[in-house]
């Protein structure tokens, strides 16, 4: 959204077909923060050209691969959420502090992170991925930074009601962090909103 460049997010495919969304950010702000994050896609697109079992083994192989190639004083660890989407389960995997969570129509809202360690922080750690089964206008929302109390504030975005679109929906949750957080408010800042619908019968 805005800042110094240390955020960001793609889209690749799986070689079963299934759209994966990723949200990433550099775990250290500064001059090598986009080579970090370049490093990262490249690593996900090229690896995603391989069949793999699970998200998780991907971000796995990502690590590791990162870790292969650690440059001391250039290399970094990368945050990122990824969400992989199926037919009626979205499988989701995340790394390092950043916020993956799925919003019910119905109402409520489930944070699915954090926990893991960010890429490419500790070699051989194996990512685990989850699936959640989404319902017809269910969201997954995922941004590249933790907000205290992530699952408040998306939540009270959603209940208060928007009608126009998933970028709106995402404008609304970084407008809403930038009031309750005002330190974040100049920060670098990527999410995405992602809406399930059901084609009409």
């Amino acid at each position: 959204r805005q800042g110094v460049g240390s955020s960001a997010w793609d889209w690749l495919l799986l070689t079963d077909g299934r759209p994966v969304f990723v949200v990433m950010r550099a775990a250290r702000a500064d001059v090598f923060s986009a080579q970090r994050l370049a490093s990262v896609r490249q690593l996900l697109r090229a690896l995603s050209e391989r069949p793999l079992e699970s998200l998780g083994a991907l971000l796995t192989e990502t690590s590791y691969a990162l870790r292969s190639g650690w440059i001391d004083g250039l290399s970094g660890p990368v945050a990122c959420s990824m969400v992989a989407l199926g037919d009626e389960v979205a499988e989701l995997v995340s790394a390092g502090d950043v916020s993956t969570l799925v919003v019910r129509a119905g109402g409520g809202t489930e944070d699915i992170g954090p926990g893991a360690p960010p890429a490419g922080e500790l070699a051989g750690h194996e990512y685990e991925s989850n699936g959640v089964v989404l319902g017809n206008r269910d969201k997954v929302i995922l941004l590249s930074e933790r907000p205290t109390d992530a699952v408040r504030l998306v939540t009270s975005v959603v209940t208060e009601g928007y009608t126009s679109s998933s970028r709106d929906a995402l404008n609304k949750i970084f407008g809403r962090l930038g009031e309750v957080e005002p330190g974040r408010s100049g920060s670098d800042l990527t999410g995405a909103v992602i809406t399930r619908t059901k084609p009409a019968a």
